[in-house]
């Protein structure tokens, strides 16, 4: 029983040398660099083979139609074989898209509370002219005469009539909408018409608006009967009105700027579609301007679909 347990154990340890041994390392070294080679020429095989399907087989190829030029006859007929829209040519896009923007209205913003503020601030302005403090008052307003020569002018019923009339022309201008020059509202408006935006968006006439000039004029008219023709009370009312004036409506370039965008953005680059099967142009047919234009825009589509 001894020697026979001393026999299997000699046979594992000699199928165990012979498994480990250099001889049979290598032996399966080689099995796996064939299988490996196998593996690889396989792969290849599969490559080479899809490469082959993929340049061999016949690729859906698209018509360029731009082989013809304006005026050209063709030599056959041409039906469209997909749908594609009908692109408009540069200079017809830029034009509608021109008249679009035109037809945007400048944006002004009016500041409502100005004529109260305004009102407010004449009043408290005349009161203190009826105090002792008239004269630092008159320097404030840039007066070039001396104060003592105006002095006479600002009677208790001269400054009632002053503080009425330029209260009720700045109001009247105020809710007209008063800029510094018309001239430069026009320029922004490129026409006759505005939008106004305050608490309410309304459109209003440009030659309707009041601005410094108007206003000032209007401020010289109501006190004729107060100056005279005299030439210190003209100054007078003229430094007055100019210390008084201020603007009530401002342009708003941002928000005319994106309604312009906003309206070129909304015309289509399109003008109708080509259906699939539609005769293009016939055999022996002109290809006339509207004809190329279907053409080109053929040729963009399928220049598109080639870069996706």
């Amino acid at each position: 029983m001894m020697s026979m347990k001393k026999n299997i154990r000699s046979s594992k340890a000699s199928d165990l040398g012979s498994r480990f041994s250099p001889a049979a390392f290598h032996a399966g070294l080689d099995t796996l660099r064939r299988k490996y080679h196998i593996n690889l020429l396989f792969y290849i095989l599969i490559a080479f083979y899809v490469l082959m399907v993929y340049f061999i087989s016949p690729v859906e190829r698209k018509p360029n139609l731009l082989i013809y030029k304006l005026d050209d006859v063709v030599d056959r007929d041409i039906i469209a074989e997909f749908d594609f829209p009908i692109l408009k040519n540069a200079d017809e896009l830029k034009a509608e898209r021109d008249n679009a923007e035109k037809k945007v209205y400048a944006v002004y913003q009016q500041i409502e509370e100005m004529e109260e503020n305004k009102t407010r601030h004449i009043r408290r302005f005349f009161a203190a002219l009826r105090t002792k403090s008239r004269d630092s008052l008159l320097r404030v307003i840039g007066l070039s005469a001396d104060p003592d020569s105006v002095a006479p002018l600002l009677t208790k019923k001269n400054l009632n009539m002053l503080e009425e009339n330029l209260i009720q022309a700045f109001s009247t201008a105020y809710r007209n909408g008063l800029c510094r020059d018309i001239k430069d509202v026009t320029k922004n408006a490129a026409g006759e018409i505005i939008t106004i935006k305050n608490s309410l968006t309304r459109e209003a006439a440009v030659t309707g608006l009041s601005d410094e000039k108007s206003l000032i004029r209007s401020i010289q008219k109501k006190t004729d009967g107060f100056v005279q023709g005299d030439k210190i009370r003209q100054d007078f009312v003229y430094q007055l009105t100019m210390y008084f004036i201020e603007p009530n409506l401002i342009f708003d370039e941002t928000q005319t700027n994106l309604l312009k965008e906003q309206a070129r953005n909304s015309i289509p680059v399109s003008r109708g579609y080509v259906k699939k099967g539609e005769k293009i142009i016939g055999k022996h047919e002109r290809i006339a301007a509207d004809i190329f234009q279907k053409l080109i825009s053929h040729q963009q589509m399928v220049e598109k679909d080639q870069g996706n």
